[in-house]
């Protein structure tokens, strides 16, 4: 295995170091696991579990540039607050595509969340969700800690992105203990009175952008 190890001084080249010999782990070699695309996007990715074939452990990777995270599954489901500072970006290092256009548009519509949140003297983050046997933490998007309410932005109305920011909250939530007092979906623009009526079916309130800087909240009915 060779790990990227920065660039040569006065090149563009990457340099890159030997880190030695590896082989599949015998009883795990690999799994599925969701993880974001460059542009956001989740995507279903293959993880494999190396193990050093001269049992010792792997380097320690340089403090400069992009750590690898490593395989230490927890004994239990842990949930942690942290920092919503760098996930808001006005630009994204991608092709202006449809999805690169839609992932900036969920971090600025975030960040129109958070400001709003903070005249009301709540400071908000993300939780960090670490489930048993998974090597990558779930990140939320906007959590207000003060009102115990937890938000998924998504940058278009789409009827498959208000599906899948639906079933982000459904899995978040069930980690949560106790549980979110509300969910919200939170949207660029009103997504109609279908998808409106989808989102306060599964108990979550509508919160969507009305020109370009106001929030609307439209609550679920009271069951």
């Amino acid at each position: 295995m060779f790990r990227a190890a920065g660039k040569a001084r006065g090149s563009t080249a990457i340099q890159h170091r030997y880190e030695g010999e590896f082989f599949l782990d015998p009883e795990q070699g690999w799994r599925r696991e969701d993880g974001p695309d460059q542009a956001g996007e989740l995507r279903s990715a293959i993880v494999f579990r190396l193990v050093r074939a001269d049992g010792r452990a792997a380097a320690v990777p340089p403090e400069e540039g992009p750590q690898p995270r490593a395989e230490t599954p927890t004994a239990e489901t842990t949930v942690k607050v942290v920092a919503a500072e760098g996930h808001h970006v006005d630009e994204f290092g991608v092709s202006a595509r449809q999805a690169g256009t839609a992932y900036r548009r969920e971090r600025a519509l975030e960040k129109l969340l958070v400001e709003e949140l903070a005249r009301q003297g709540v400071a908000a983050g993300r939780l960090e969700i670490t489930i048993r046997g998974q090597s990558k933490p779930l990140l939320t998007d906007t959590w207000d800690e003060k009102h115990r309410e937890l938000y998924e932005a998504k940058g278009t109305v789409a009827r498959a992105k208000v599906r899948e920011a639906i079933g982000q909250l459904l899995d978040y939530r069930r980690h949560i203990i106790p549980p979110p007092a509300m969910c919200a979906v939170l949207l660029p623009s009103d997504p109609g009175e279908d998808l409106t009526e989808l989102i306060h079916s599964c108990g979550f309130d509508l919160v969507y952008l009305e020109g370009t800087k106001k929030l609307v909240r439209k609550p679920a009915p009271k069951q």
